[in-house]
């Protein structure tokens, strides 16, 4: 059975704490969609900003941290990874 539950609500989630907010490789995701954090521990997503993946162990909800340092979590079917978009990304 899969938890839909935000992390940050879900007492069976394994977080690491200590994660680096931003590290060379990391994954590197764009807003498809806007998300208002409803939940605490969540975080907004604003559509066409970037975002650094922290972890994405959770199937729905990843950790993701802004550009203003700000990490929470958002659904994970709302972003897509940088390098996946492509040319998508560009209105011509």
């Amino acid at each position: 059975m899969s938890n839909n539950l935000s992390p940050a609500l879900n007492p069976n989630s394994t977080l690491a704490s200590d994660s680096p907010l931003l590290v060379d490789g990391a994954k590197l995701v764009i807003a498809v969609y806007p998300f208002t954090a409803i939940e605490p521990g969540d975080l907004s997503l604003v559509k066409g900003e970037e975002y650094t993946v922290v972890d994405d162990s959770q199937d729905h909800w990843w950790q993701v941290v802004n550009k203003l340092g700000e990490k929470g979590f958002i659904p994970s079917n709302y972003v897509k990874e940088k390098d996946a978009l492509g040319l998508q990304n560009f209105e011509w």
